[in-house]
């Protein structure tokens, strides 16, 4: 789950559909979110005006890094401090050509 905040109103953005099932796409680890799934979500989110997004769980960092790479802000919780060094250092750009050069 992930928290995303805009001053625009976005209450149109409820009426567009979002598919139910996408591809997840590379992972950083194994029940984390997708790269393609982050990148269809915060594109979405991106295109209702949304400009910060909050990963309150953000383990290794894979929506905040994607986020990023599409010039949103993100802000990450993470309990381990092993995951938070390694969501710091995470790159979003690397994660999403990587994931393109997967399909």
């Amino acid at each position: 789950h992930y928290f995303c905040f805009s001053n625009d109103d976005c209450d149109e953005s409820l009426d567009r559909g979002f598919p139910d099932v996408i591809r997840k796409g590379v992972s950083t680890w194994t029940s984390g979110a997708g790269v393609n799934a982050v990148e269809l979500a915060c594109s979405y989110l991106k295109s209702c005006g949304c400009r910060i997004v909050v990963d309150p769980f953000c383990g290794e960092g894979a929506v905040l890094a994607v986020a990023n790479a599409l010039q949103l802000e993100a802000l990450g919780v993470e309990q381990s401090q092993k995951r938070a060094r390694q969501a710091r250092n995470l790159d979003g750009e690397a994660l999403l050509k990587a994931d393109r050069e997967a399909v």
